[in-house]
């Protein structure tokens, strides 16, 4: 008995020299993903909930002071409609004590003219220098860059886009790409060069890039950023990029594309049950666990 008992002790330890414990199965860190709470007082409208709404959003919450991730972002359209709804969705945000980081969305801007200079103030998103709402920070050597796909829109904040030049050049190019004009938008030329040059910085220091942004790439939709193309080509370019997160699509989505994941994730505002999700952070790989109607998924990471 004694030497079987021996021999099972090293076999145990020799499994434990060949098989190391493995470093990654603490993530680096973590964040919470929800999107599309797209908050109005108002009754159903097929399957949008907008009343449950707030509920969900509570829930989310819950869940984030339960897991206490590292930070949590929304990626866009927070509410939908009266900018009063603001007040309702921020008097549960803003009881989150772990950084917030919120990206814009088209109906973030769908409220009264009177109203519209001041949404970035009442987001909290008036004291960032290009006055846009476009935005970047840092984690562990991980960088995020939040677009704003409403840089040039028919919702946007800046009254004189709305007949720009370059506004009209895309209307008329879109008709032909029988692309959506009214609930999406483009990135300016100015933001695209600051998005290259972000890029360019994070390639030269090695830092991992996750792109935020209300509007998906990937699969190509009419909900799709207007110049498209022209942000793809960007992110192709730069072999820190290692995922692009969307929303605006409520149904979700998925592809990968030249080793760039790009996840839409699922509108919380859509039928009777929940969905935002937990991404956990690894050396070679990104965690999805959803939660609700939001699947889980595993991304895994090429080396740089």
């Amino acid at each position: 008995m004694r030497k079987i008992k021996y021999a099972l002790l090293l076999i145990f330890l020799f499994s434990i020299a060949i098989h190391p414990q493995n470093k990654n199965d603490k993530p680096i860190f973590t964040f919470m993903v929800v999107t599309d709470i797209q908050y109005k007082d108002a009754a159903n409208a097929g399957s949008r909930h907008y009343r449950q709404s707030l509920g969900k959003l509570k829930e989310c919450v819950q869940k984030a002071d339960s897991i206490k991730p590292d930070f949590i972002v929304h990626l866009g359209d927070f509410i939908d409609g009266n900018f009063a709804s603001y007040d309702s969705v921020l008097a549960i945000w803003n009881k989150l004590t772990i950084p917030k980081y919120l990206v814009m969305g088209n109906h973030d801007y769908n409220v009264e003219d009177k109203y519209k200079l001041r949404i970035y103030s009442k987001l909290g998103l008036d004291k960032i220098p290009n006055g846009k709402a476009y935005y970047d920070f840092t984690d562990k050597n991980w960088h995020f860059i939040v677009l704003n796909g409403n840089d040039m829109s028919y919702q946007s904040v800046m009254p004189d886009t709305k007949d720009s030049e370059i506004l009209e050049k895309f209307k008329s190019q879109l008709k032909q790409k029988s692309k959506a004009l009214a609930w999406t938008g483009g990135l300016s030329s100015t933001q695209l060069n600051w998005l290259d040059d972000l890029l360019t910085q994070a390639d030269n220091k090695k830092e991992n890039v996750i792109v935020l942004c209300h509007f998906p790439l990937f699969p190509e939709l009419i909900s799709s950023i207007w110049n498209d193309y022209d942000v793809v080509n960007i992110l192709n370019k730069h072999k820190s990029v290692a995922a692009y997160f969307a929303g605006h699509v409520h149904a979700g989505d998925f592809e990968k594309k030249n080793n760039i994941y790009y996840v839409t994730f699922k509108g919380a505002l859509e039928d009777d049950t929940n969905a935002f999700a937990l991404v956990s952070i690894y050396s070679d790989k990104i965690e999805i666990k959803g939660f609700g109607r939001e699947p889980d998924r595993l991304l895994k990471l090429n080396k740089k």
